[in-house]
């Protein structure tokens, strides 16, 4: 068994992003396996990031025979009990099933039942209709933060390369299959800081820190600027069936673009026992009022014509904002709550302002 210590010139400050853990606390760890079924395979690097002597300090363990297995599963034991927080990637699926079940085969204690486990995989996916990425490899999550990576290897590649290191002790593939462990293991400190952005803008809208600047409509276009008092961190276009929302990571200027509709839309009555649809209108009206009109010009509303109709331009919305009305295109629509609110010149600005709120509320929880 080979134990490698490496120290890592990185300022990062978990309390940032959870403020009831500090850097004292927490291991890091990520796990290379020559398969995925912990009886067939075996556990041949356990990579750990952890912070002593005032600095982070990256130890890989690892096997250079099968006989080393126990040997690194004994040392991560050791490791683990000296911290009460493990922070991994896709750990809850793979990671730590994996590894128990190694324990146990080893007649090993294992991981502490009271420890606490963040899966940085579960909680950065969870944000999937604000990133909207096309997967959530930690390659792919590494590249849409900017983190550049030496490795080009993947994990499957690194079991071939790791039977021949055992065959042939090369100090090539021992730095590749070292490599490969270290960038997965210093990446997820950087994750942590895309959570902490994300914290961030969660912030803004909870304290409504922004503002709203150049509101313009041209035809079925509402294009503006939403400015926070800080930058994102983020570079992020996200394109919509309604629109486009980028974000700049060193610009506090998040541009939006919203598509409008143009049209006839109509306002559902919740009561529609108490109105009467007149078919000629196509509308509904109240019973107080209708109890004029001829019985042969209307009859009973159902609660799917119990409407009245509006046309011009729309924008779309997910929930009822406060003083405007709700149109839908339809009583289905109406039923999944998939609305829009009319557009007026002179409540353009503060229409945006409440549409970013709702944006952010359904892309960030």
């Amino acid at each position: 068994m080979k134990i490698i210590e490496t120290k890592v010139n990185q300022p990062f400050n978990i309390k940032k992003v959870y403020q009831d853990c500090s850097n004292t606390q927490v291991l890091f760890f990520d796990i290379e396996t020559t398969g995925f079924s912990p009886k067939t395979s075996e556990v041949y690097l356990i990579g750990c990031l952890v912070f002593q002597n005032n600095h982070w300090n990256l130890i890989q363990f690892f096997s250079e025979s099968p006989e080393d297995e126990r040997k690194i599963l004994i040392a991560f034991q050791q490791l683990c009990n000296l911290y009460d927080v493990y922070i991994h990637f896709n750990g809850e699926s793979f990671d730590v099933p994996y590894i128990r079940k190694k324990f146990k085969q080893y007649q090993l204690d294992g991981f502490s039942s009271t420890v606490r486990h963040i899966d940085l995989f579960k909680k950065i996916k969870s944000y999937h209709p604000f990133l909207q990425l096309e997967n959530y490899r930690l390659s792919t999550l590494m590249d849409f933060i900017g983190v550049k990576r030496e490795d080009f290897f993947s994990g499957g590649e690194l079991i071939k390369q790791y039977y021949d290191y055992r065959k042939y002790q090369s100090s090539l593939l021992e730095k590749n299959i070292l490599l490969h462990n270290k960038e997965d293991v210093l990446g997820l400190p950087y994750l942590l800081t895309l959570l902490q952005h994300i914290q961030l803008l969660k912030n803004t809208l909870k304290e409504k820190d922004f503002s709203v600047q150049e509101v313009i409509q041209k035809d079925n276009q509402l294009k503006g600027q939403i400015v926070l008092q800080s930058p994102s961190h983020i570079n992020l276009s996200m394109r919509q069936p309604w629109g486009r929302v980028l974000f700049s990571k060193a610009d506090p200027t998040i541009h939006i673009e919203i598509k409008l509709f143009y049209g006839t839309l109509y306002y559902f009555f919740d009561n529609y026992k108490d109105y009467y649809y007149l078919p000629e209108q196509d509308e509904a009206i109240h019973k107080s009022v209708g109890r004029f009109a001829s019985l042969s010009k209307k009859e009973q509303a159902k609660a799917s014509n119990c409407y009245s109709k509006k046309k011009g331009y729309f924008m779309p919305i997910w929930k009822p904002i406060h003083h405007y009305a709700m149109f839908f295109s339809s009583y289905k629509s109406y039923k999944k709550n998939q609305g829009y609110v009319p557009i007026y010149e002179e409540d353009m600005n503060q229409l945006l302002f409440m549409w970013f709120q709702q944006y952010l509320e359904f892309v960030l929880y």
